[in-house]
């Protein structure tokens, strides 16, 4: 129940300021977990995960963070921030190794993780 299963889900060019850019979606098994990568001459650019708003999917967010900058203490780092919005909601972000982490709580009890350059 822990584990993070993704499965792909389609691609899709990106227009306006986005253009030259693709976008990869993938969805978990239980279809509550979106995530998005977002890739510009095969190198990515941003990662997006869509969740519920719930500490308990903390183990997946920690997961996907230390994949996304490649580092377990900044994925610890960044799990500090993501306690921040899901107890506190709005938006909270952090820095780490060029990264910013970026976590923000949506409408109908989504947060979405932000993770770029």
């Amino acid at each position: 129940p822990n584990q993070l299963s993704l499965n792909a889900q389609g691609q899709m060019a990106l227009s306006g300021p986005l253009s030259g850019r693709t976008m990869y979606r993938f969805t978990s098994d239980d279809g509550m977990i979106t995530v998005d990568v977002v890739v510009r001459g095969g190198i990515i650019e941003q990662l997006l995960m869509y969740l519920p708003r719930d500490e308990r999917r903390g183990f997946q967010v920690s997961m996907f963070l230390q994949d996304a900058v490649g580092s377990v203490v900044g994925a610890q780092k960044g799990m500090l921030a993501f306690r921040a919005a899901v107890i506190n909601g709005g938006e909270k972000y952090l820095t780490f190794a060029g990264y910013t982490m970026r976590f923000t709580a949506l409408d109908r009890g989504l947060l979405r993780v932000l993770v770029s350059r």
